[in-house]
């Protein structure tokens, strides 16, 4: 598994995947991704099928962003300014909030 900087969620729930994992990943604009949290992660893989149940999809934006449903970020207790840790691993994004912020 990789890791990747830290990216932080913004006023709108966005949250920027970086460059690096949306180009090995093979993601481009409007790609929609699957959203399935699971502890304390959030797992996201890129679907052309409809959710499933308690799964959102989320759709990549131009600038390489995608909006965290409200109901997965209350479900972490993820908040505006909260820094992510982006990991990928084959072809999953896993997000994670970031252990260098917590204290």
């Amino acid at each position: 598994m990789e890791r990747y900087n830290s990216r932080v969620i913004d006023e709108m729930g966005k949250v920027v995947l970086p460059g690096d994992i949306r180009h090995k990943l093979g993601l481009n604009e409007s790609d929609k991704l699957q959203l399935t949290s699971i502890a304390t992660v959030v797992i996201a893989i890129k679907t052309k099928d409809e959710p499933v149940a308690d799964s959102p999809i989320c759709v990549l934006d131009d600038l390489g962003r995608i909006e965290l449903p409200r109901c997965i970020r209350q479900k972490h207790g993820w908040q505006t300014k909260n820094k992510l840790a982006v990991y990928n691993t084959d072809n999953i994004i896993i997000l994670k909030l970031d252990e260098r912020q917590i204290q």
